[in-house]
């Protein structure tokens, strides 16, 4: 399908265009027009505009913001609700309220300061938007993750390791956990001293446990 947006290209139509492509028209193309010609290129070649206040699919369906994508084509995805709320903070300079959206925003306004034509902007951010999802999507594992800390991993491993386990693609739920020692704690990028002895072993242990049971 053509999904067709307003030009310039901005941040949230990026994040917008990410989302089709990768949840809803993984063929989709991109077109641009300006704003007051969207609806008109729209009905011309069977488009489907987004992102342009006021213009509906069909006169009926609004695809303005990020959120109406996730509410209209009912996705779930893991993160997809703090990503939704990642590209609004940064949309709108929100990075007060949402911590990762003030570096969304730097780095994406730049490339689209940068770019100077749209379908160059749109082929080097959705890479870019990519990352911020999978940011959301590991985060999501555990409300307080930081990834630059020992501790936060290991709850992110012990939540993956939980919901593989309930979904039967890993251990069966009788099978012992893997003990932390330090091939596991090398798989997560954890250095065998950032845990502080026996004890700290022993309580993230018990945590992969509960999260399992």
């Amino acid at each position: 399908m053509i999904w067709v947006t307003r030009r310039p290209l901005a941040l949230e139509p990026l994040a917008c265009a990410w989302l089709v492509r990768r949840f809803v028209d993984t063929a989709s193309e991109f077109r641009f027009a300006a704003v007051e010609d969207v609806d008109r290129l729209a009905a011309a070649t069977g488009a489907i505009p987004f992102a342009v206040a006021g213009v509906r699919l069909g006169g009926i369906v609004e695809l303005e913001r990020l959120g109406d994508f996730v509410h209209v084509f009912r996705l779930d995805a893991p993160g997809i609700r703090r990503f939704e709320r990642a590209v609004g903070a940064a949309a709108n300079d929100a990075g007060a309220v949402v911590p990762e959206a003030a570096g969304a925003r730097a780095i994406l306004a730049g490339l689209l300061d940068r770019s100077r034509e749209e379908q160059d902007a749109l082929r080097l951010g959705l890479p870019l938007v990519d990352c911020l999802y999978a940011w959301c999507r590991e985060a999501s594992w555990e409300p307080h993750w930081h990834p630059w800390d020992p501790a936060s991993r290991l709850q992110r491993f012990a939540a993956r390791l939980a919901a593989r386990c309930r979904a039967g693609r890993t251990l069966g739920p009788r099978q012992p956990l893997p003990p932390l020692g330090p091939h596991l704690l090398r798989d997560l990028g954890i250095a065998d001293d950032d845990l502080s002895g026996r004890e700290e072993r022993r309580r993230w242990q018990n945590l992969m446990i509960r999260r399992v049971i």
